[in-house]
């Protein structure tokens, strides 16, 4: 089972992002886009997902 978590900036909702198996996935709310790499493993998974939604794809 995952859970999809918020990311957030500025206080809005810009993306989502959910873990399973090692896995981070982040989707964009502008584009609805979605990119899929390795999870951190020191669980920094809220940074890397904020960091993914700030490249071209997710903009």
């Amino acid at each position: 089972m995952t859970s999809d978590y918020e990311v957030k900036k500025d206080g809005e909702v810009i993306g989502w992002y959910s873990v399973k198996k090692g896995m981070i996935t982040v989707t964009s709310k502008k584009t609805g886009q979605s990119a899929t790499t390795h999870a951190s493993g020191g669980g920094a998974n809220q940074g890397l997902a904020y960091m993914m939604l700030q490249e071209a794809w997710a903009n």
